[in-house]
C-alpha cells in the first residue's frame, strides 16, 4: 500500500486514506495477516461539454484484503458521472454516497465487477 511500517505518528495524508493507523503499545505496528489476492476491473469515467457522460473500462488490478475479508469490487452504473463514480482501481466497497446515489454497484466475486455494454440509441 506504500507505507512502511514503523514507529512515530502517521505521515501526510496516510491515515485520511486509511492506510495509516496510530498506535501507541508495544509492537502495534506490525503488519497484519491478509489474505489471497484477487482481481477487480478498474472503470474511469469521463465527461463530453455537454455532459453527457462515457464509462471506459480499464485494465484488472490486483486488490489486496486482510485476512478473514471479503472480497469486494465496485464499479460505475450506467447514471454514473465523472464526480458521482471516483474508485481508480475498482477495488473495496462503494463509498457510502455513491452507493446511495445508486452510482457505484458492488460484487463479491473474483473479477465479478464487468458492467454489460450499454448502447445508446438516438
Amino acid at each position: 500500500a506504500g507505507v512502511t511500517y514503523s514507529c512515530g505518528a502517521c505521515k501526510g495524508t496516510t491515515k485520511a486514506d486509511g492506510k495509516c493507523v496510530d498506535c501507541n503499545t508495544d509492537a502495534c505496528n506490525a503488519p497484519k495477516a491478509t489474505a489471497a489476492d484477487f482481481t477487480c476491473h478498474s472503470y474511469t469515467v469521463t465527461e463530453n461539454a455537454d455532459g453527457v457522460a462515457t464509462i471506459t473500462k480499464g485494465a484488472a488490478t490486483t486488490c489486496k484484503r486482510l485476512a478473514a475479508t471479503s472480497i469486494a469490487c465496485n464499479m460505475p452504473t450506467p447514471t454514473s458521472k465523472k464526480a458521482t463514480y471516483t474508485s481508480a482501481s475498482g477495488c473495496g466497497k462503494c463509498k457510502t454516497d455513491e452507493k446511495t446515489g445508486k452510482t457505484c454497484a458492488e460484487c463479491t466475486t473474483d473479477s465479478c465487477n464487468v458492467m454489460a455494454e450499454i448502447m445508446c440509441v438516438q
